[in-house]
Protein backbone atom coordinates (compact mmCIF):
# COMPACT_ATOMS: atom_id res chain seq x y z
CA UNK A 1 0.00 0.00 0.00
CA UNK A 2 1.43 3.37 -0.99
CA UNK A 3 1.88 6.26 1.39
CA UNK A 4 -0.29 8.83 -0.40
CA UNK A 5 0.56 11.69 1.96
CA UNK A 6 4.28 11.15 1.45
CA UNK A 7 3.79 10.87 -2.30
CA UNK A 8 1.87 14.17 -2.34
CA UNK A 9 4.59 15.83 -0.25
CA UNK A 10 7.24 14.77 -2.80
CA UNK A 11 5.10 16.03 -5.68
CA UNK A 12 4.72 19.42 -3.94
CA UNK A 13 8.46 19.67 -3.23
CA UNK A 14 9.21 19.03 -6.91
CA UNK A 15 6.53 21.50 -8.01
CA UNK A 16 8.12 24.20 -5.83
CA UNK A 17 11.57 23.29 -7.18
CA UNK A 18 10.43 23.61 -10.79
CA UNK A 19 8.38 26.80 -10.34
CA UNK A 20 11.42 28.51 -8.82
CA UNK A 21 13.80 27.28 -11.52
CA UNK A 22 11.50 28.10 -14.44
CA UNK A 23 10.70 31.66 -13.34
CA UNK A 24 11.48 34.36 -15.90
CA UNK A 25 14.07 35.77 -13.49
CA UNK A 26 15.07 32.91 -11.18
CA UNK A 27 15.86 33.93 -7.61
CA UNK A 28 18.95 31.80 -7.03
CA UNK A 29 19.07 32.56 -3.31
CA UNK A 30 15.48 31.31 -3.04
CA UNK A 31 16.29 28.27 -5.16
CA UNK A 32 19.16 27.38 -2.84
CA UNK A 33 16.79 27.67 0.13
CA UNK A 34 14.29 25.36 -1.59
CA UNK A 35 17.09 22.91 -2.41
CA UNK A 36 18.26 22.94 1.21
CA UNK A 37 14.75 22.37 2.53
CA UNK A 38 14.20 19.51 0.06
CA UNK A 39 17.59 18.00 0.92
CA UNK A 40 16.83 17.96 4.64
CA UNK A 41 13.39 16.45 4.06
CA UNK A 42 14.74 13.81 1.68
CA UNK A 43 17.36 12.87 4.28
CA UNK A 44 14.54 12.28 6.76
CA UNK A 45 12.58 10.24 4.24
CA UNK A 46 15.58 8.10 3.26
CA UNK A 47 16.53 7.58 6.91
CA UNK A 48 13.02 6.43 7.75
CA UNK A 49 12.07 4.46 4.63
CA UNK A 50 15.21 4.05 2.47
CA UNK A 51 14.69 5.09 -1.17
CA UNK A 52 11.06 6.17 -1.77
CA UNK A 53 10.39 3.51 -4.40
CA UNK A 54 7.16 2.88 -6.29
CA UNK A 55 5.88 0.48 -3.63
CA UNK A 56 6.11 3.25 -1.02
CA UNK A 57 5.03 6.35 -2.94
CA UNK A 58 3.91 5.17 -6.38
CA UNK A 59 5.77 5.42 -9.66
CA UNK A 60 5.28 9.16 -10.22
CA UNK A 61 6.53 10.31 -6.81
CA UNK A 62 9.37 7.79 -6.87
CA UNK A 63 10.55 9.16 -10.24
CA UNK A 64 10.19 12.73 -8.98
CA UNK A 65 12.27 11.96 -5.88
CA UNK A 66 15.27 11.67 -8.16
CA UNK A 67 14.99 15.34 -9.15
CA UNK A 68 15.19 16.43 -5.52
CA UNK A 69 18.43 14.47 -5.12
CA UNK A 70 19.72 15.78 -8.46
CA UNK A 71 19.46 19.29 -7.00
CA UNK A 72 21.08 18.33 -3.65
CA UNK A 73 24.50 19.48 -4.86
CA UNK A 74 25.48 20.76 -1.42
CA UNK A 75 25.67 17.14 -0.18
CA UNK A 76 27.41 14.89 -2.72
CA UNK A 77 27.80 12.19 -0.08
CA UNK A 78 24.01 12.00 0.20
CA UNK A 79 23.67 12.03 -3.60
CA UNK A 80 26.00 9.00 -3.70
CA UNK A 81 24.00 7.23 -0.99
CA UNK A 82 20.78 7.83 -2.93
CA UNK A 83 22.33 6.67 -6.19
CA UNK A 84 23.24 3.38 -4.51
CA UNK A 85 19.69 3.04 -3.16
CA UNK A 86 18.23 3.89 -6.57
CA UNK A 87 20.37 1.19 -8.19
CA UNK A 88 19.27 -1.34 -5.57
CA UNK A 89 15.59 -0.45 -5.99
CA UNK A 90 15.62 -0.70 -9.78
CA UNK A 91 14.89 2.99 -10.32
CA UNK A 92 14.52 4.45 -13.82
CA UNK A 93 17.78 4.08 -15.76
CA UNK A 94 17.51 7.61 -17.16
CA UNK A 95 17.31 9.08 -13.67
CA UNK A 96 20.28 6.95 -12.61
CA UNK A 97 22.25 8.26 -15.61
CA UNK A 98 21.49 11.89 -14.78
CA UNK A 99 22.41 11.46 -11.11
CA UNK A 100 25.57 9.53 -12.03
CA UNK A 101 26.69 12.40 -14.25
CA UNK A 102 25.78 14.97 -11.61
CA UNK A 103 27.88 13.19 -9.00
CA UNK A 104 30.81 12.81 -11.41
CA UNK A 105 30.69 16.52 -12.28
CA UNK A 106 30.34 17.45 -8.59
CA UNK A 107 33.49 15.45 -7.84
CA UNK A 108 35.50 16.95 -10.75
CA UNK A 109 35.33 13.80 -12.87
CA UNK A 110 34.24 13.34 -16.48
CA UNK A 111 30.58 12.48 -16.95
CA UNK A 112 29.42 9.28 -18.66
CA UNK A 113 26.14 10.26 -20.33
CA UNK A 114 26.60 13.91 -21.30
CA UNK A 115 23.65 15.19 -19.28
CA UNK A 116 25.35 18.04 -17.42
CA UNK A 117 26.13 21.47 -18.88
CA UNK A 118 27.92 24.59 -17.75
CA UNK A 119 25.99 27.90 -17.64
CA UNK A 120 27.66 28.68 -20.99
CA UNK A 121 25.78 25.62 -22.40
CA UNK A 122 29.04 23.80 -22.97
CA UNK A 123 28.86 20.22 -21.71
CA UNK A 124 31.09 19.29 -18.82
CA UNK A 125 33.89 16.95 -19.97
CA UNK A 126 32.72 13.51 -21.08
CA UNK A 127 34.54 10.17 -20.66
CA UNK A 128 35.08 8.11 -23.80
CA UNK A 129 33.08 10.49 -26.03
CA UNK A 130 33.33 8.06 -28.96
CA UNK A 131 30.95 5.67 -27.16
CA UNK A 132 28.69 8.34 -25.63
CA UNK A 133 25.62 7.62 -27.76
CA UNK A 134 26.00 3.89 -27.14
CA UNK A 135 25.93 4.48 -23.36
CA UNK A 136 23.02 6.89 -23.71
CA UNK A 137 21.02 4.33 -25.72
CA UNK A 138 21.65 1.63 -23.09
CA UNK A 139 19.81 3.74 -20.48
CA UNK A 140 17.05 4.96 -22.78
CA UNK A 141 18.41 8.41 -23.59
CA UNK A 142 18.34 9.80 -27.11
CA UNK A 143 21.41 10.86 -29.02
CA UNK A 144 23.66 13.50 -27.52
CA UNK A 145 23.25 15.70 -30.61
CA UNK A 146 19.47 15.86 -30.23
CA UNK A 147 19.77 16.44 -26.46
CA UNK A 148 22.27 19.24 -27.04
CA UNK A 149 19.89 20.91 -29.54
CA UNK A 150 17.10 20.69 -26.98
CA UNK A 151 19.28 22.22 -24.26
CA UNK A 152 20.24 25.12 -26.54
CA UNK A 153 16.64 25.63 -27.69
CA UNK A 154 15.25 25.73 -24.14
CA UNK A 155 17.69 28.33 -22.83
Amino acid sequence: MTDKALAQEIVIMVRNDQIARKAKKPDWKGILQIDQHNLERMKQIVKEFSWPDSRLVGKKASNLSWLLIQHADSDVKFQKQCLKLMLESGADKKNIAYLTDRILVNTSQKQLYGTQFKPSLEPFPIQDAANLDKRRKEVGLGSFASYFRKIKHNS
